[in-house]
């Protein structure tokens, strides 16, 4: 008798619990969206990224897609992407944090010739900043 009791409150606690999580997903909240970006800045002459530590960080919703385009490195091999995300448009103001992002946040795909896709698998609304680094330029990598 009591373990089925214990049984019957885990069990209700559980259903109670993810009743929340299930909401998001009937809404329109998480529908697929696409953009491309191509107005980042380059650092130096093996660094670009989407806006400055210190500015406003781009939007970046759930289920978003965004083709980051550098044409000025299109030739050029990458060597690192580093995407950030925040809670907070500008997360270097006012305290707020930031963090370097992995997983379903920031799944990168479709890397090269001067562009890289970046989609928030998740259906949390974030703001997003990526770094890309590139091997020098040679005469055979221009």
């Amino acid at each position: 008798m009591r373990r089925a009791l214990l049984c019957a409150i885990a069990t209700t606690v559980s259903a109670i619990a993810a009743a929340p999580l299930g909401a998001g997903c009937q809404t329109h909240q998480c529908d697929d969206s696409f953009a491309v970006f191509e107005s980042g800045a380059t650092i130096d002459s093996t660094t670009w990224e989407t806006t400055q530590i210190d500015q406003p960080w781009i939007d970046f919703p759930g289920a978003r897609d965004y083709e980051l385009r550098f044409s000025q490195f299109a030739n050029r091999r990458v060597v690192s992407i580093e995407p950030y995300v925040s809670f907070a448009r500008e997360p270097n103001r006012n305290l707020d944090d930031f963090t370097l992002a992995s997983g379903d946040i920031a799944e990168l795909h479709e890397v090269g010739n001067g562009t890289v896709k970046v989609r928030n698998g998740t259906c949390a609304d974030l703001f997003l900043r990526v770094v890309v680094r590139f091997a020098p330029a040679t005469t055979s990598n221009p």
